[in-house]
């Protein structure tokens, strides 16, 4: 081929230069999914004035990391670090955007910078509901993307269907079509396996990341694939993950009653909640610094107190309730900090 004849169609030049030497970089494609095609080198800037391209130069324009997070994965493990085993996943909240914001930031070092295309969230939904506040909050998060697969079974047997395969399908599809370059994964499956070989003979870089102990969380099969490891460890993850109050039971109402004035219903409710709070828990909605454990919060406050009230609470009554347990919870830390 001739120097200067074209290859396909540019949509723009990449020019670097060092002394006397200019070099100029040809790509093709969209924007999106650059490829360089060509290279020249002169002692001039005029296009065609330098030697034969001697090599092509792939994806020079287009680096960018995809982060795949098993959900069930970090819940089970991650509550089990941050509460020596002593809190199950169901009784665990988790920060929509502290974690992503954990996520990207060893997702930038990992792969020396490169771009985020998005992440995915893979975790299982109860067919014919709707979401939960929890998928509610990290589908609504930026550059996160809910991806649901199906929990089938009775309470306390459920298990998840199909979140694997949607896991592997992403990865390999973004893989093959070149819109990644680096993939971060949050997992410990070993049926991901076959996926990131898939991934990495398609030039992808592989990073694994785990809950530590990772070596007993995670397949070594697995581990064995990466291009590199890390783990999130207790601090880590107390950064974004935390535990929740649990499941509360209702006081009695007096004999003979089906429901207590709204009111009572409103002491009462926050009593309880406010009782079932740890010390970080009362911060959190004293100073309204968590979302997600203030949501998780005011979403069993509201729920007894509906039950204590016997019917739903209109828009002013719940501000009430809202405002009483701020205040109760502002007492609290004021307690445990004289204490």
């Amino acid at each position: 081929m001739s120097p200067g004849s074209d290859r396909s169609r540019v949509f723009g030049t990449i020019r670097l230069t060092s002394g006397t030497m200019n070099a100029k970089i040809k790509a093709s494609g969209t924007p999106d999914s650059a490829i360089a095609v060509g290279m020249s080198w002169g002692a001039d800037d005029d296009e065609g004035s330098g030697r034969t391209p001697l090599f092509f130069v792939q994806d020079m324009l287009h680096k960018q990391i995809g982060i795949f997070v098993d959900a069930a994965y970090l819940l089970v493990t991650g509550s089990k670090v941050i509460s020596s085993g002593s809190t199950k996943s169901r009784n665990v909240v988790i920060d929509p955007v502290r974690v992503s914001d954990s996520l990207k930031s060893l997702a930038t070092e990992l792969s020396d910078g490169a771009r985020l295309l998005r992440i995915y969230w893979y975790d299982g939904g109860l067919p014919n509901e709707g979401l939960t506040s929890a998928h509610r909050s990290l589908a609504d998060a930026r550059d996160v993307k809910l991806r649901l697969g199906i929990v089938s079974g009775l309470a306390g047997r459920r298990r998840q269907k199909g979140v694997d395969t949607l896991l592997v399908t992403d990865l390999i599809e973004l893989s093959r079509n070149r819109s990644i370059s680096d993939a971060l994964l949050l997992t410990g499956d070993e049926d991901v396996r076959g996926a990131v070989q898939i991934a990495q003979s398609l030039g992808v870089r592989v990073h694994l990341l785990g809950v530590a102990p990772a070596r007993e969380s995670q397949s070594d099969f697995l581990r064995r694939e990466a291009d590199t490891m890390s783990e999130w460890d207790a601090r880590e993850l107390s950064e974004f993950m935390t535990e929740s109050i649990g499941w509360i039971r209702p006081p009695d109402l007096p004999a003979g009653t089906s429901s207590l004035p709204m009111e009572r219903a409103i002491e009462q409710a926050v009593r309880q909640i406010i009782d079932a709070c740890n010390p970080n828990q009362l911060t959190a909605v004293k100073d309204e610094s968590q979302p997600a454990v203030v949501g998780d919060i005011r979403g069993k406050l509201l729920a007894m107190c509906r039950h204590l009230a016997g019917r739903r609470l209109s828009p002013a009554e719940k501000e009430r309730l809202y405002e009483a347990l701020h205040a109760s919870a502002f007492q609290g830390t004021e307690l445990e900090t004289r204490g």
